[in-house]
């Protein structure tokens, strides 16, 4: 079965300003439309949805939901184009390890650590 057979879509109306990044195929990381924030989940055929664009999102905080968007009138923003780059590495003292994961974000150059 096709993956996007699968995908529940909710077409949240959303309003373009200008520079549509879903529009033009290049699928925004993170986004907000209205007051609700989601995150780039993967990139597949919509068309049977009617979607604007092939970027399927996860709405923040709901794990396992997918969306994709359609021209509409609730105000939209791109608030991080790129996905963060990711690294780890394990630190052992003794018999003790833990895991420092980092992130940094492009979009902002901010650079997070956590232990």
């Amino acid at each position: 079965m096709k993956m996007v057979a699968k995908l529940h879509v909710l077409l949240v109306l959303l309003y373009l300003n200008g520079a549509a990044i879903d529009g033009g195929q290049l699928c925004c990381y993170e986004k907000e439309v209205g007051s609700d924030r989601y995150v780039l989940h993967s990139e597949a055929d919509t068309t049977e949805y009617n979607c604007d664009s092939n970027c399927i999102y996860s709405k923040k905080l709901v794990p396992g939901s997918k969306f994709c968007f359609k021209t509409g009138d609730q105000p939209f923003q791109c608030l991080k184009v790129k996905a963060p780059t990711l690294s780890s590495f394990p630190i052992t003292e003794g018999y003790e390890t833990i895991v420092q994961e980092n992130s940094f974000q492009i979009d902002t150059g901010i650079l997070e650590l956590n232990v």
